[in-house]
């Protein structure tokens, strides 16, 4: 991974940056950058991280199919063939012409086409069901995944919200913790904590009545906290809510309260609720509040003002209705679900145990200082990491990239963006930030999890076309055909494949043969008739070949795809007439077009037993 700081941000009105809104500063016009910690040191820089954009396995693999292999196998049939035809004294121009069809053969100049039309049309049925491809890549890379990482918060959770307890410390009561928290927030924000806040202090009918917000400071991501100064009766207080670490901090020292903190958070973690601190203090006397704009010494100074701690408020954020049948389908698909976030390791474990994902969540420091190895094997042992940031996240997917897996991730803001732009697939979910949907390869555009297993399944569909279409080079409207899609992770092992391929191949040259043996010796026909026989064999044989490839189980385990059907039907019922009634090549008697579609059909169940069995040695 490497890093660059854009510099130049010292002008830049640190309160006017909010961690929840898109003012994290992500350039669009650096395509490979995306801004992973801002104001990660000095608060003068941000950190970009250059994310190196995966091969996807159609930009590698695929275009193999076309490569040396098949290649040397054209070239070596038109050697072999053109060496048969001029020991015979065949003419000249029959054997170019033979080595023109091999060669050809060899080249499957349609595959890109074929490969963009079958994408595109499952990136149409997706759409159908609220999920925006952005990566037509994508369609077909899902497929393979076999690992997906998914964030908690605006994900796995429904990002709602709401203040669900409140311990008061020291001398103060719930009331009090209530007003100083309202008080430190701000309605026109759209603060998800910060409205949950304000609707909890509303419906306690807690009374705000001679309290003046005079400054607010929305939350920063270098100090983790939110901070205002109110007046009331003459007296100006500073107040500080954010995570209890980071609060705790402001209240080491003669300031009370910090004893009663621990028990509290603990049993909130417990819950899987996530905790918000408060503490305040008073300003000293001659510190004179002048608009809405603090100070710098109050901004920045005065750190010997130790806070006094007021209380803890519980913030649940619970599990989506359909997140745990999400997961389960997703393990069914033979995907392993990880769970990633930046929140506190104990509420993560609940929410994951809750969902299904599984209770064994580490935090992300542990992989900090390890090597490659000891950190994929403490991926492996575990059910995901919490208190991440968003560097942990890009690179947990990198690396588990770099060891084989095919990796999906899920996200809805800014933080997630580096690790949604690395993944094969990269999920913004619905009301996801720009820059996440910008970053991502599909995007969620209705509430819920269910269009995840959609998209992979329709990715699978789509994975069996194109082998349908690699195996037997069927025509574009295998598009369209009516897929099966597969419970494990699909993979484009080319070896296979082709080992498959051409001994499919010989079964059917021989059958095309055979056909041309009985023609020339049963039936007697004439060269110009042999001809049309030949033709009508393959043209019936092509279409049968079609429907038995396109099922990797027996040709009857599923129905094709109805244009696809349609198109078959008419092709054979449109030669046939042309070989029995047309004029403008030898016809033939029906009865002899009848026992060539009969001895096609035929073949056909034959083969298909044979088909299974290599497609199941070959693992197809």
């Amino acid at each position: 991974m490497k890093l660059a700081c854009i510099k130049g941000l010292r002008n830049l009105k640190q309160e006017n940056l909010d961690e929840r809104e898109d003012h994290n500063l992500v350039f669009k016009e650096l395509r490979r950058a995306v801004v992973v910690d801002p104001w990660q040191h000095d608060g003068d820089a941000c950190m970009a991280c250059e994310v190196d954009l995966p091969v996807h396995r159609d930009q590698k693999d695929v275009p193999s199919m076309s490569g040396d292999r098949v290649d040397v196998c054209g070239v070596a049939a038109s050697v072999v063939v053109s060496a048969l035809a001029l020991a015979r004294h065949d003419d000249l121009m029959s054997v170019a012409s033979i080595v023109i069809v091999f060669l050809m053969g060899a080249i499957p100049v349609a595959l890109p086409a074929v490969m963009t039309i079958v994408q595109a049309v499952g990136a149409t049925g997706l759409s159908k069901r609220s999920v925006l491809v952005t990566r037509l890549d994508s369609v077909e890379d899902t497929s393979s995944i076999d690992m997906f990482c998914f964030d908690k918060t605006g994900t796995i959770t429904q990002n709602r919200l709401s203040v669900t307890g409140c311990v008061p410390c020291g001398p103060y009561s719930e009331a009090d913790v209530a007003r100083m928290a309202a008080l430190a927030s701000r309605r026109e924000e759209n603060d998800a904590i910060d409205e949950a806040i304000i609707e909890y202090a509303d419906k306690g009918a807690v009374s705000l009545q001679g309290y003046e917000q005079l400054s607010y400071l929305p939350f920063d991501p270098a100090n983790k906290r939110t901070e205002a100064v109110a007046k009331h009766a003459g007296a100006c207080w500073r107040i500080a809510k954010g995570s209890p670490q980071t609060i705790v901090s402001l209240c080491l020292g003669p300031a009370g309260g910090i004893d009663e903190l621990p028990a509290a958070v603990g049993a909130y973690s417990v819950k899987g609720w996530r905790s918000i601190a408060v503490a305040a203090r008073r300003e000293p006397q001659g510190v004179q509040m002048q608009g809405k704009e603090l100070p710098a010494d109050v901004k920045r100074g005065q750190e010997a003002l130790r806070y006094e701690l007021l209380g803890v408020l519980a913030l649940s954020d619970p599990a989506r209705p359909d997140s745990a049948e999400m997961i389960a389908h997703i393990r069914s698909l033979g995907i392993r679900p990880l769970m990633l976030t930046g929140d506190n390791q104990a509420i993560a474990a609940e929410i994951a145990c809750e969902v299904g994902i599984g209770k064994d969540i580490r935090r992300a420091g542990e992989l900090r200082g390890l090597d490659e190895r000891e950190r994929l094997k403490a991926i492996d042992g575990c059910d995901g990491f919490a208190e991440v940031y968003p560097q942990d996240k890009y690179e947990i997917v990198k690396l588990l990239q770099d060891a084989g897996h095919m990796v999906g991730m899920t996200g809805d803001g800014v933080n997630d963006a580096p690790a949604l732009k690395q993944a094969e697939l990269g999920t913004a979910v619905n009301g996801a930030t720009d820059v996440a949907r910008a970053s991502a390869s599909v995007v969620l555009t209705r509430p819920g999890l269910s269009e995840i297993v959609d998209t992979v399944v329709a990715s699978r569909q789509t994975y069996q076309r194109m082998l349908t279409w690699v195996i037997n080079f069927a025509t574009m409207t295998i598009a369209t055909d009516n897929a099966v899609s597969t419970k494990s992770p699909n993979s484009w092992n080319i070896r296979s494949i082709i080992s498959a391929s051409a001994m499919l191949g010989i079964l059917f040259g021989a059958e095309d043969l055979l056909v041309a043996l009985w023609g020339r010796s049963s039936l007697g026909l004439p060269y110009e008739q042999l001809c049309t026989l030949i033709l009508l064999s393959l043209v019936f044989n092509t279409q049968f070949r079609i429907l038995m490839v396109r099922e990797r189980g027996h040709l009857w385990a599923s129905v094709p795809g109805t244009q696809m059907l349609f198109v078959s039907l008419i092709t054979i019922v449109a030669f046939a007439c042309l070989g029995v009634f047309g004029s403008f090549i030898p016809i033939l008697e029906i009865s002899q077009a009848i026992c060539l579609l009969l001895i096609g059909a035929g073949s056909a169940l034959l083969i298909d037993l044979a088909k299974c069995q290599l497609f199941k040695r070959f693992g197809l």
